[in-house]
């Protein structure tokens, strides 16, 4: 909240209350009715407390309305993300180039954005999906391409192949293998994230399937 503007409106608004009939009011009711002196000037100035506490409250309500205003414009047009995998089974033969998509939904241009990296469940491997610089709505649906390695010293051009290697390390055989996605980017100057699900189910025989579901951003 900005202070001496809150004060300002508040003295405002205190001084149209004051102007208005409301005190006149009080001292016409005080000489229809015979008050005395002290208590008409006791009226008048409890009349005046209470027109300040009405102007202090009505200027919190017009911040607090502004302020949701604001909250709301910022929310309403933000970036967001439809994060895709390539349908069908992927099998080691698969030329690709692209395994995995995205799409800003957003209506607002969303710039640096970055991947937190995915790690598969025995922390050998990692899926480490390219930074965007920019995307927009107008530049529609993109691949993405990723690098694949734990170690920031060991990082390969990500292929097929890693991608296979990486659900492969399923240890507990699970039939659905589930892994956070986390979008990191800059909505004007705010930073922001989206929070995705990874879904992956490996095939009887050879193979896998993905699909990639939103979770929650903010």
């Amino acid at each position: 909240m900005d202070h001496p503007s809150f004060l300002r409106a508040v003295f405002r608004r205190w001084w149209a209350l004051i102007s208005s009939a409301v005190l006149a009011c009080v001292g016409f009711y005080a000489l229809v009715a015979n008050k005395s002196a002290p208590w008409t000037i006791g009226a008048t100035e409890l009349t005046a407390v209470l027109l300040f506490y009405i102007a202090v409250w009505g200027a919190w309500e017009d911040e607090r309305r502004a302020r949701l205003g604001a909250e709301t414009r910022a929310e309403h047009g933000k970036p967001h993300f439809a994060l895709e995998a390539l349908d069908g089974e992927i099998h080691r033969f698969n030329p690709g180039p692209h395994f995995f998509f995205i799409r800003n939904c957003g209506q607002r241009t969303a710039r640096n954005i970055r991947f937190d990296a995915i790690v598969s469940r025995s922390a050998i491997y990692a899926i480490r999906l390219d930074e965007i610089p920019s995307l927009a709505t107008e530049d529609g649906r993109i691949g993405l391409t990723f690098r694949f390695g734990v170690d920031d010293d060991h990082v390969y051009q990500g292929s097929v192949m890693q991608l296979d290697n990486f659900f492969l390390d399923n240890p507990s055989k699970e039939a659905k293998m589930l892994f956070s996605v986390l979008i990191r980017f800059l909505d004007g100057t705010t930073e922001r994230t989206e929070r995705h699900t990874l879904v992956c189910e490996p095939q009887p025989k050879s193979g896998f399937t993905m699909k990639i579901a939103p979770t929650v951003s903010t």
